[in-house]
């Protein structure tokens, strides 16, 4: 079941827009997670730092505002912040820093992104802001590891399309450390998750979802973190020939080889239900996989083991009648693929998943609000 905890109103952010949020991991030490909370209108400019224990927003963190700034190539002012992420200490300081996605925006459009801040806190500010003249930059930024070797963490940007293209970001140097392009004409970078270390190389190893004009239609790559090389590809000619990645997470070492396993939500050729799967990490082989009966995915993360495998549980948002609002929530067992929980939820339409001292809280957000809710009982095993 789940207990409501708190209830937060974003006076700061417009309403009727949409919220976005997202965890930021635990920045104060209190053993919650914060959370950042952006509003989806066209012309967003400001996002709310929301602190997990209580819900209480924090003022003075990601009060960014952002100077104007036109591409040369068009004339489109870069005015939208998302895709804040924790990269971990950038600067040697012992605390956190916060990258943030800035885009432009173009109505009936895409949000190009050309742009990537990084914010320290302690005082807030602004550490760094790396832009370049095109509508692909920084359209994904995560840490990678120590890239060049001065003892400081550095952050992985993907350039999505027009090139698709991976970019090293050091701290201290406004051009690119490496930057590798990939070599699939067409390709769309849809999806990046880091997968941790696993050569032993000192950078974590980075997977990609991408599509592509022509055969194949979809492709999904796992890249050396070092270098760029290319370890294993899954493909296929068509959407239908195999299930294509939509969504892909960090579930854990399913299969005991010491290589972290993943996630991956998809559509079947069945009445295009969503695929939900555990992936091999090392070769991209399906581990373990089911079908669900909704067919709308607003949102996907992933919590701590709640069946007592050692791995982490998958928590969906669906909508279970489109555009009625009938929505729900729920977690399938990394061990059975069966849902451990569901909870019906008419008005939600985003989700985040707080790690707690106790725990797991969920967060959901309808246009104007984010209410919590503490899990406090599954059938494990179920």
């Amino acid at each position: 079941m789940l207990r409501p905890v708190w209830q937060s109103a974003l006076p700061d952010l417009p309403a009727n827009q949409g919220v976005g949020i997202g965890t930021l991991g635990d920045l104060d030490g209190d053993g919650f997670d914060e959370l950042v909370a952006t509003d989806c209108s066209s012309m967003q400019r400001r996002a709310a730092l929301i602190r997990g224990r209580d819900g209480h927003s924090t003022p003075e963190g990601l009060n960014v505002t952002l100077r104007p700034h036109h591409r040369v190539d068009a004339e489109l002012s870069l005015e939208i912040a998302h895709g804040f992420v924790n990269v971990g200490d950038t600067d040697g300081d012992g605390r956190p820093e916060i990258a943030m996605i800035e885009c432009g925006f173009q109505p009936y459009a895409r949000f190009p992104p050309s742009g990537v801040w990084l914010l320290a806190m302690d005082p807030w500010r602004i550490v760094r802001v790396w832009r370049r003249d095109v509508d692909s930059f920084g359209a994904f930024v995560l840490p990678i590891g120590d890239f060049d070797g001065d003892g400081r963490t550095d952050l992985l940007t993907v350039n999505d399309y027009y090139p698709a293209a991976l970019e090293v970001l050091s701290v201290d140097r406004e051009e690119s450390v490496w930057r590798l392009e990939l070599p699939w004409d067409g390709a769309h970078i849809s999806g990046v998750i880091a997968m941790g270390d696993i050569d032993g190389g000192g950078c974590t190893e980075v997977m990609l979802t991408l599509s592509l004009r022509g055969v194949p239609y979809w492709m999904q790559c796992l890249l050396r973190g070092e270098d760029g090389t290319i370890l294993w590809t899954r493909s296929a000619a068509s959407p239908q020939e195999v299930p294509g990645p939509l969504s892909l997470s960090v579930a854990g070492d399913v299969d005991g080889d010491s290589v972290v396993d993943l996630w991956v939500i998809g559509k079947t050729d069945v009445e295009w239900h969503d695929l939900i799967a555990i992936q091999s990490g090392r070769d991209g082989r399906f581990l373990r996989s089911c079908e669900s009966a909704c067919t709308y995915l607003y949102e996907s993360a992933t919590c701590v083991d709640l069946d007592g495998d050692g791995v982490r549980e998958l928590v969906l948002l669906w909508s279970v009648v489109p555009k009625q609002h009938q929505n729900l929530v729920e977690i399938i067992s990394s061990r059975t693929m069966a849902p451990l929980f569901q909870h019906s939820c008419e008005e939600f339409d985003s989700l985040a998943v707080l790690g707690t001292p106790d725990g797991v809280r969920l967060v959901l957000g309808d246009e104007s609000r984010l209410q919590a809710f503490d899990l406090v009982r599954v059938e494990a095993g179920r």
